[in-house]
């Protein structure tokens, strides 16, 4: 029966959990929390909070697939995905194409792809380059290597040339976009060559050769949160540029799969493979050792098993990392029988292959590597932010508490909040001096250099005028004077530089506005802080009013010939009434900013002043100490249950319900 295509395939019915739903179910705790802090928290607390909640929500799964040239490994990546035969099991022998497939359904409806091809600068550079060759190689074997890369080369060359003819300069550095991907269509562009005479195998491989990067995009189904699988070009003795290209994919996985065949002994070039990426994942690697059931080979698998799991945990110093036996053929032939491709019984094919325990190894290995430390992280950041913000709220309420009794008592201020309320005042003062002194000299500025630029233009498109450049879109009069563009001129540049200026005021506004807080805090006054000190500053400015003048303005409809027969003379008089106006129009601009500003800085230094001096003589209000009791009591519950949720996941337990 003939296979379905690839963007109709359902994935794989799993009697296990979707691939990452223990860390998924974690970071829901977790998220749940921060939530619940953002409810008790406000200040910088607050953004330090969303941060935590960001990265949690924006986390994903990236695994790479990797192995050596030949096996087979993309199959694996199938049999993850549930889509047999999505990817063929065999490559070009010297191709560097990384394929991401990335399980997501916000992407894009059932599958699709994308293939970029190199530009000429980098397959030139592979193809001539050749990898870098093993350095342990004798003379004679390297000449000899060298002459097999050369012939790789050239047969590489002379396919490609083959293959696309003409439209080979025309492909480098271009990209195809696939609606409907199939099996045939993925071995087009990613496939090595293969016998035409086999109706079975899928067409020939007419892109593979130049492709640098493939995007399928399939449904999410087999992971519980967004994800990708990268399948790396793999290892080669010979080859080494595919080493490298998969070294560079490996550094932003959070997961690597190394595909090992099971039908043989350990090679020598199978531990230099595991070597490498023992040294490069660590505890981020696992291996899957894969059996062909049709191969005659006769090896213990168990004890293969052994030797490898020993060899890894030998070189990452006694930690062990998962070895899982499986059948990637076995698995495929499983999935296809399950969505009817084949008319056999899917379920001991798929106990067969070890399917369960391959998504199982992955669950496992995500949630106790990379899913486990992000999780823990952002528990680590929540608890540091919850009992900052206890520690404080402890002590106001304390201080609170302190004074409240003392005033009950009859007694006065002790000498240490005497000298606090009196730094705090002189404080206040003097910041609010210098915030003044600063934006006095800020607005002279603002004034000179709205007045220099304003008069420069008008001087530059008055010789414009006058040297015939500005002759407006026809042959009417009013469009050929000066007035309309130099108005729009004056008038953009104006309101370009007003603004520019107004953002510079706000922006010192609301440092001193946070300058004016800090005395106040200082002086343990931070409870019932007026409206004035805690939000952010806002200007109005009506700038359009401001530069009505200039849009307004009334100039002799000169033509541009009179003002050129006139010469200065006219010019000078043309430039009168612009002239007046742009100096009138930032001078009013001007004065307007200075006066908003002004008010807003008068404002808050009054409103620091008046709430230290109502903090001196008067206990805080019941309610302000209640709802402070109240935060604290509730953080404290927040910390219990970050702590609680470190304990079990320290013993491996499951997370705890917020």
């Amino acid at each position: 029966m003939t296979q379905a295509p690839a963007h109709r395939q359902q994935p794989i019915q799993r009697r296990v959990a979707p691939i990452g739903s223990a860390t998924k179910e974690h970071r829901r705790v977790l998220l749940s929390l921060a939530d619940v802090l953002r409810g008790l928290l406000d200040g910088g607390s607050l953004e330090t909070i969303d941060g935590i909640g960001k990265s949690l929500e924006e986390a994903g799964t990236r695994i790479a697939i990797t192995g050596r040239a030949g096996s087979g490994f993309a199959r694996m990546a199938n049999v993850i995905a549930g889509r047999p035969r999505l990817l063929p099991s065999t490559a070009p022998p010297k191709t560097v194409t990384v394929a991401r497939i990335t399980f997501d359904d916000a992407n894009e409806p059932g599958s699709a792809a994308r293939f970029q091809f190199f530009d000429t600068p980098d397959w030139q550079e592979i193809l001539v380059a050749g990898g870098r060759l093993r350095p342990d190689l004798e003379d004679e074997e390297r000449l000899a290597l060298l002459d097999r890369v050369d012939r790789e080369v050239e047969e590489m060359r002379t396919r490609a040339f083959m293959r696309l003819g003409d439209d080979f300069h025309k492909m480098m550095g271009a990209e195809h976009r696939i609606e409907e991907l199939t099996a045939p269509v993925a071995a087009r562009y990613l496939g090595a060559e293969v016998d035409q005479n086999d109706e079975h195998l899928p067409p020939r491989a007419r892109f593979a050769d130049i492709t640098a990067e493939a995007q399928l995009y399939v449904h999410q189904t087999p992971f519980a949160e967004s994800a990708s699988v990268l399948v790396t070009p793999g290892f080669d003795d010979g080859f080494r540029v595919r080493e490298e290209r998969t070294a560079m994919i490996l550094e932003r996985c959070d997961l690597c799969i190394a595909v090992i065949s099971a039908d043989e002994p350990m090679t020598a070039d199978t531990r230099e493979m595991l070597e490498l990426l023992t040294a490069r994942m660590g505890e981020r690697l696992m291996v899957l050792l894969d059996h062909d059931p049709s191969s005659r080979a006769r090896v213990d698998r168990n004890v293969l098993r052994s030797v490898v799991a020993g060899f890894c945990s030998e070189r990452l110093n006694g930690l062990e990392i998962p070895v899982v036996l499986c059948s990637s053929i076995e698995a495929e032939r499983g999935l296809m029988a399950q969505s009817g491709a084949l008319h056999e019984d899917p379920r001991p094919i798929l106990d067969a292959a070890n399917l369960t325990g391959i998504i199982r190894a992955i669950e496992e290995a995500l949630f106790w590597g990379p899913g486990l430390e992000a999780n823990e992280a952002a528990a680590d950041a929540l608890l540091d932010v919850a009992e900052r913000e206890m520690e404080v709220l402890g002590r106001k309420i304390a201080i609170i508490r302190d004074r409240r009794e003392r005033i009950r008592r009859g007694e006065q201020l002790t000498v240490d909040e005497v000298t606090r309320r009196t730094q705090a005042r002189e404080g206040i003062s003097e910041m609010t001096d210098a915030a003044r002194a600063a934006l006095e000299q800020r607005l002279s500025q603002l004034w000179g250099k709205a007045r220099t630029d304003g008069l420069r233009l008008l001087r530059e498109q008055a010789e414009a005028v006058a040297e015939g450049k500005l002759t407006g879109a026809g042959s009417d009069q009013t469009l050929r004077n000066a007035r309309a563009p130099l108005s729009m001129v004056l008038e953009r540049r104006l309101r370009d530089l007003l603004d520019e200026h107004r953002a510079e005021i706000l922006l010192r506004l609301d440092e001193d506005r946070s300058a004016l807080l800090a005395h106040l805090t200082n002086a343990d006054v931070f409870e019932s802080v007026p409206a004035v000190l805690q939000n952010a500053v806002a200007l109005e400015l009506d700038v359009s009013h401001a530069l009505g003048p200039i849009r307004d303005a009334s100039v002799h409809e000169t033509s541009p010939d009179e003002l050129k027969q006139r010469g200065d003379d006219r010019m000078r008089r043309l430039m009168v009434p612009y002239q007046t106006i742009v100096e009138k129009v930032t001078e009013d601009a001007t004065l307007a900013l200075g006066q908003a500003a002004r008010s807003k800085l008068t404002q808050m230094s009054e409103a620091a002043h008046e709430r230290l001096e109502q903090q001196s003589d008067a206990a805080n209000p019941q309610a302000v100490l209640t709802t402070m009791v109240s935060r604290h009591m509730a953080i404290g519950t927040v910390i219990g249950k970050l702590g609680a949720y470190q304990s079990a996941t320290a013993r491996g337990r499951g997370p705890l319900a917020p």
